[in-house]
C-alpha cells in the first residue's frame, strides 16, 4: 500500500476511491454515494481506514473535505490569482507555497497550485466558491461536499504530488474564511483587481454660481488640490489595507470594496466603491465629493 495513503488515513483524513474509466485516471468519482461513509452497503464511500482500500490498485484517491474538515485553495491560474491576492490582501501566495509547514497538492500542469488547510471546528461549510474572470476560472475555495484528488495520476498525464505532513495541516488563514463567509462582498473586488471592461462613470458636478466671473476660485478644485481621497476616507472610518484599497466602516467582511481610481481622463484622483456605503452609487467620487457625501449628507 502507498505510504502516503496510509499516512493520510492515519491523520484522520477521509478519502474517496476513484476508479479509472476504461483504464484511464479521472478526477471525478462516478460511483453513487461516494460522499457517504464507506460501509458494507456502500463500498464506494469515503473512509479514513487504509484497510478499506486494499484492492484499489490503479485508483486515484480524493480528499473528502466535508468529513475531513478541510479547505482547498485551488489555483487554476497561479499568476492571476497571485495578482488578486496581492492587490486585495496583505497575503502573498508565494509565501504560502514556499512555507515548510504547507500541505500542497502539486499538479503536473503548469501555472497550477493547490493548498490544503484545516477549518475551525464548527465552521459552516460553504462547499464551493469559484472565481471566474473573462470566462476562465482563476481560483476556487473548495470545502464541505467537495473532494480533491491528492494521490494518483492526472487525466492529462503525470502524477499528483502530496507535499507536507497530512497530520499537521495548517489552519485556514482568516482571509480565506472571510471570503467563504462573505463571497458576494469579495466578488466585485476580485473582478476589479483584474481590471474592468469600462471605467466607472464620474460623479456629475453641480454648476457653481459665479464660476465665470473674473478672479473666481473654484472651491471644489482647491479642495481636491489640498486633500487626497485617502485623507477623507480615513478620517471617516475607512480602513486602508493597501495604497489603493479600503474597507468601509461597519463592513461585516474584510473585503476592501473601496478602490482608488488613478487613471481618470481628467487626471483627478477618485474612489469607486463596491460596498454597502453611500459612495456605492455607480459613480467614482473625488475627494470633495467624498467629503460632501460622508460628512454633509450629500449637501452641496
Amino acid at each position: 500500500m502507498d505510504s502516503r495513503l496510509a499516512a493520510s488515513c492515519a491523520a484522520g483524513l477521509s478519502l474517496v476511491p476513484i476508479a479509472p474509466i476504461d483504464g484511464k485516471p479521472t478526477k471525478a468519482p462516478r460511483a453513487s454515494n461516494w460522499n457517504k461513509p464507506r460501509s458494507a452497503n456502500n463500498p464506494n464511500g469515503y473512509s479514513n481506514n487504509a484497510a478499506d482500500f486494499i484492492g484499489c490498485d490503479g485508483f486515484n484517491f480524493g480528499l473528502y473535505h466535508g468529513a475531513s474538515n478541510t479547505l482547498a485553495l485551488d489555483l487554476d491560474d497561479m499568476e492571476l490569482a497571485r495578482q488578486v491576492f496581492e492587490e486585495l490582501t496583505d497575503q502573498h501566495l508565494a509565501d504560502w507555497l514556499k512555507s515548510p509547514e504547507r500541505l500542497e497538492i502539486k499538479s503536473p500542469k503548469a501555472n497550477r497550485g493547490k493548498l490544503l488547510f484545516k477549518l475551525p471546528e464548527g465552521f459552516k461549510h460553504a462547499n464551493l466558491r469559484k472565481f471566474k474572470h473573462n470566462g476562465a476560472v482563476i481560483f476556487e475555495l473548495r470545502c464541505g461536499n467537495c473532494q480533491d484528488v491528492i494521490l494518483g495520476r492526472h487525466p492529462e498525464g503525470g502524477d499528483y504530488q502530496l507535499i507536507g505532513n497530512p497530520a499537521a495541516i495548517p489552519n485556514a488563514p482568516a482571509v480565506l474564511l472571510d471570503m467563504l463567509q462573505h463571497w458576494e462582498a469579495w466578488k466585485p473586488c476580485f473582478d476589479s483587481a483584474l481590471g474592468i471592461a469600462e471605467p466607472p462613470k464620474i460623479s456629475p458636478c453641480k454648476p457653481l454660481k459665479g464660476e465665470n466671473l473674473t478672479g473666481y476660485r473654484n472651491p471644489i478644485k482647491e479642495f481636491n488640490q489640498a486633500f487626497v481621497v485617502a485623507d477623507v476616507l480615513t478620517r471617516n472610518g475607512y480602513k486602508q489595507v493597501s495604497p489603493d484599497r479600503f474597507i468601509r466602516p461597519g463592513s461585516s467582511s474584510k473585503a476592501p470594496g473601496a478602490v482608488i481610481m488613478r487613471d481618470c481622463k481628467d487626471g483627478v484622483e477618485r474612489v469607486y466603491s463596491h460596498g454597502g456605503d453611500v459612495l456605492n452609487d455607480g459613480f467614482a467620487h473625488d475627494a470633495f465629493d467624498c467629503m460632501r457625501l460622508l460628512e454633509y449628507g450629500g449637501e452641496w
